[in-house]
């Protein structure tokens, strides 16, 4: 999926990202979704590839890329998130 959720009003896109997520595991599928939103990626998927300018900076587990990001984008959102990872 490509920025599917871009345009969406919030309560929308909430709904959306809780179905899909509940649609992937139960049928034991894998979503790819391309995304500018961490929130979004953070909601729906357990792995993440972060580009910049094009190039594979970090990849893996959200959980082990949060707690020390290489990438500028992970680490303005880190600073700026009170999400527990």
């Amino acid at each position: 999926m490509d920025e599917p959720f871009s345009g969406l009003a919030l309560p929308l896109k909430i709904s959306l990202l809780e179905d899909i997520g509940a649609l992937a595991r139960n049928e034991g599928m894998s979503v790819i979704l391309v995304t500018h939103d961490p929130l979004e990626a953070l909601s729906l998927c357990s792995r993440a590839v972060v580009l910049e300018s094009g190039a594979v900076i970090e990849h893996g587990a959200w959980s082990e890329i949060f707690k020390d990001p290489k990438s500028e984008t992970l680490r303005v959102f880190q600073r700026h998130s009170r999400m527990p990872m």
